[in-house]
């Protein structure tokens, strides 16, 4: 499940990236829901920072609670390895607008949790797939445009079941991820 986020004009932001010799986290996505998405959610981040924590709470820039951040390692196609970190925020109430921010970043994403489990109440999704980044013929604006659309239409959930980049190198694999940061960071 992917969620999105966009700035006050409805434009998806991609400033983050995954350098690792960037000082502030970078990657910073909403990367599984395995309990309940109407009361749990987990984030994940690239940080060179060590430790790093997750700051969440309903009001804009007032974050009530801190969750440490959990360490692990991810090596990319190229070889190179990257410090990331998880958080799962649980105990999160049904269709609510949380805000959060990761590690030293000083950027601040949101996102609103699922429906009460068993509400009939109608919501839409978006299904995103095979839409990544590869070699040579490849457009490079694709990511950041199919994510932008997606945004637009302002979905409740954004699935992905698959195939979101064809990349040989960790440059290509960053750049992917950079270029869709603003639909991975968060959902409203």
């Amino acid at each position: 499940v992917l969620p999105f986020v966009t700035d006050s004009t409805g434009t998806i932001s991609s400033s983050s990236s995954l350098s690792s010799a960037q000082t502030n986290p970078s990657g910073v996505h909403i990367s599984t829901v395995s309990g309940d998405p109407s009361t749990e959610a987990t984030f994940t981040w690239q940080d060179s920072v060590s430790p790093s924590s997750l700051r969440i709470g309903t009001t804009s820039r007032v974050y009530d609670r801190t969750i440490a951040g959990v360490q692990f390692s991810y090596s990319g196609p190229a070889g190179g390895v990257s410090n990331m970190y998880a958080a799962t925020a649980s105990g999160l109430t049904p269709s609510t607008t949380y805000y959060y921010q990761v590690g030293s970043d000083p950027n601040e994403y949101s996102f609103r949790t699922a429906l009460a489990r068993g509400s009939r109440q109608p919501f839409t999704f978006a299904a995103l797939a095979d839409h990544g980044r590869s070699g040579a013929g490849y457009s490079p604006n694709a990511p950041t445009l199919v994510a932008t659309n997606i945004a637009r239409d302002n979905p409740d959930l954004v699935l992905l079941p698959g195939d979101v980049h064809y990349c040989s190198d960790q440059t290509c694999v960053d750049q992917y991820f950079t270029d869709v940061a603003g639909l991975f960071a968060a959902r409203s």
